[in-house]
């Protein structure tokens, strides 16, 4: 596996998702945060990627200077995508024992769950399966 650093265009949708979909899990982040505390959320998580990559690579790393851009609100997939490309890199060392690593693994699954469930397979789906008579081969 190899880890690199996430774009900006990354951060901002997982700093959105984070933000957004889950304040409950990263308190003082709030979605009427000021850009400025979303900028201090995200030099946080890039300094946990770092680490990860640090980790990984046994030199030490350099993050970009992140400054938060409000965007158009990504959609969930987006977000999703960009959460899951963040942990991807952040899957070395330590680094996913630690309890933000976990709590944005809980955001990915509550995303997950928001995507899944807005599908027109999962609604048609039968909540419950009856009984068969007979076994399926």
């Amino acid at each position: 596996m190899s880890a690199f650093i996430i774009s900006t265009e990354t951060m901002h949708r997982v700093v959105w998702a984070l933000s957004h979909e889950a304040p409950d899990l990263f308190p003082g982040i709030l979605p009427a945060a000021s850009c400025t505390e979303m900028d201090r959320f995200g030099v946080e998580l890039y300094a946990l990627n770092a680490a990860a990559m640090s980790q990984r690579y046994h030199e030490p790393v350099e993050t970009p200077d992140y400054h938060f851009r409000p965007l158009a609100r990504p959609t969930l997939l987006e977000q999703y995508k960009a959460l899951s490309c963040y942990l991807y890199q952040c899957a070395e060392g330590d680094v996913p024992k630690r309890p933000a690593f976990e709590r944005m693994v809980d955001v990915a699954g509550r995303l997950a769950r928001q995507i899944v469930g807005a599908l027109p397979e999962y609604q048609r789906a039968p909540w419950d399966w009856p009984e068969r008579a007979e076994a399926v081969s």
